[in-house]
């Protein structure tokens, strides 16, 4: 990409880095996820430089994540192990519709003790796309820590991705809360992932263009 140095990443990612339990063949699997982590996989398999910012577990989930994260060439030089934290943990099943559900263990789990002074503001000021997602924005210190490096992104006008990433579990029946809260980081965003269960959730609404336009 034309005037980016070429150590600098192109996407920074930013949040948490999860290990998934999903059913296959009977019983459940051990595999990488958290869904900013899911994002810089994804991009650097496509050829894009991509890296990740956040806490993981000291514990051996967290070294299991990070050797994947390297194994897939995501920069892993911000992403850092939380001292005395467990990594968050998920389980994901198929309910009665057949559509993917969360269950989470480990609160508060390691990603949640994102600081501010993790954030590498240089490394921001040098890539793309700055992505970051709701779950990050839960705890308030990692909130401050995402927010802080929202700022530095676009004050040196660079685009921010959110991920609204509706987890209902998480909020443990405060829907509204929940609404209301992941709406709010809908003005800080150039880009806005969104499926048509989270359009439904957060303004009623099915996937045209009508409601997009909300």
């Amino acid at each position: 990409m034309i005037g980016l140095p070429r150590d600098a990443v192109e996407v920074m990612a930013i949040g948490e880095v999860l290990a998934d339990f999903v059913p296959e063949g009977g019983s459940y699997v051990l595999r990488p996820g958290g869904a900013p982590a899911n994002v810089a996989v994804n991009l650097s398999r496509a050829g894009v430089r991509a890296g990740i910012t956040g806490k993981i577990g000291a514990d051996f989930l967290g070294g299991f994540l990070k050797a994947f994260l390297e194994k897939n060439r995501v920069n892993v030089k911000y992403l850092t192990a939380a001292k005395g934290r467990k990594n968050g943990l998920v389980f994901v099943f198929l309910d009665k519709d057949g559509e993917r559900d969360f269950t989470f263990y480990g609160h508060p789990s390691a990603d949640r003790f994102l600081s501010a002074r993790d954030i590498p503001a240089a490394e921001i000021k040098k890539c793309r796309i700055l992505h970051f997602g709701s779950i990050s924005m839960m705890a308030p210190l990692s909130r401050v820590a995402v927010l802080n490096a929202v700022n530095i992104a676009k004050r040196v006008g660079r685009i921010v991705s959110y991920d609204p990433n509706v987890r209902l579990n998480l909020w443990e029946g405060r829907h509204n809360q929940a609404r209301a809260s992941i709406k709010r980081w809908f003005k800080y965003a150039d880009i806005i992932k969104l499926s048509d269960s989270e359009l439904r959730f957060l303004f009623n609404a099915r996937p045209q263009k009508e409601a997009l336009a909300k």
